[in-house]
């Protein structure tokens, strides 16, 4: 190693501390807010954000704008994109105070369709709750590690290795348990075979190799078929489950176990149950628009892959 790699490894090392240093003291700040004045602080750090992130602001009304078409008559994109970031301001104020061992949030949660959840965890086969972006997402699995049954969760490495440990010892610290995206698959498929629970967010934009476009608030959208693929190779239930604010508290809401038609493994027929599971996100965006992760590009890269099924609704 030469003196000037020596020096940059150094300095790395120093900014990759210092970073841990403010996201400690800036969470450890946040996590001193009541838990009545969180709506309120959150709305004030979410309008900051609306203001100041220029970029993401723009992505939010621009797909607001695109999907208006699909939602509630009255639809304000401005009034829905604050409250977005307001909705983001809050859950972020959540996940600091239970970093910093704030389990109340939890107990808080209600949950619908629990017995979804045990009929399909009877079989033996693994569950897989399916979900998006919605809510204060984090809070489904940490309120079932933290009350129910430890859940796998998959997350990416940081390239601070430093911060990587720091958000893996919030979202372990009840109960759960980590795995990361680069061994991914292997794991999960191990951990499902021996009747584990884990989770997907199925709403997120992928490259046309993984998935299929489907129809999503009435455009195309390139949308992840690896939960089709592991239900039809080792049998996993799939519930699809959505977290809404609901007063105070979070609700959430347990779908029952998806049902597929077949199991024709044709590029057709995959496309078909990709385009069933997205719905459920869709129909929870139309009616919580304003609780949806506006700011992610999701109808990017539209045009159709050659010789792949496209656009399917269910």
């Amino acid at each position: 190693m030469t003196e000037r790699d020596h020096s940059a490894g150094i300095w790395r090392e120093v900014i990759w501390r210092g970073q841990v240093a403010l996201f400690k003291g800036g969470t450890f700040l946040l996590a001193l807010t009541p838990l009545p004045l969180i709506p309120v602080i959150g709305s004030l750090l979410g309008s900051l954000c609306f203001l100041l992130l220029g970029s993401r602001r723009r992505v939010a009304l621009e797909g607001i704008r695109g999907s208006l078409s699909v939602l509630p008559r009255d639809s304000d994109p401005a009034r829905i994109a604050r409250g977005c970031f307001a909705n983001l301001g809050s859950s972020f104020i959540e996940n600091c105070k239970l970093y910093h061992g704030c389990a109340e949030i939890l107990d808080r949660v209600e949950i619908q369709g629990l017995e979804e959840y045990r009929k399909a965890r009877a079989k033996g086969k693994g569950v897989m709750f399916l979900t998006g972006h919605c809510g204060n997402w984090e809070l489904i699995a940490l309120t079932f590690g933290y009350r129910y049954d430890p859940f796998v969760v998959m997350v990416r490495e940081q390239k601070n290795p430093y911060l990587t440990r720091c958000i893996e010892a919030m979202r372990s610290r009840y109960g759960n348990t980590i795995i990361y995206k680069k061994t991914a698959l292997r794991e999960m498929m191990r951990l499902l075979r021996n009747n584990g629970v884990t989770g997907m967010l199925i709403d997120q934009a992928v490259m046309p190799s993984e998935g299929y476009l489907v129809d999503f608030l009435g455009r195309p959208a390139w949308t992840t078929s690896m939960p089709v693929l592991m239900a039809r190779k080792c049998g996993v239930a799939l519930l699809p489950a959505f977290i809404s604010r609901e007063g105070e508290g979070h609700r959430i809401v347990i779908h029952p176990e998806v049902e597929f038609a077949s199991d024709d493994p044709s590029d057709e027929a995959l496309a078909r149950d990709t385009a069933l599971l997205t719905r459920y996100v869709d129909d929870f965006v139309r009616s919580h628009p304003a609780q949806w992760y506006w700011v992610h590009r999701r109808w990017k890269n539209r045009e159709p892959a050659p010789g792949r099924a496209s656009q399917h609704s269910p």
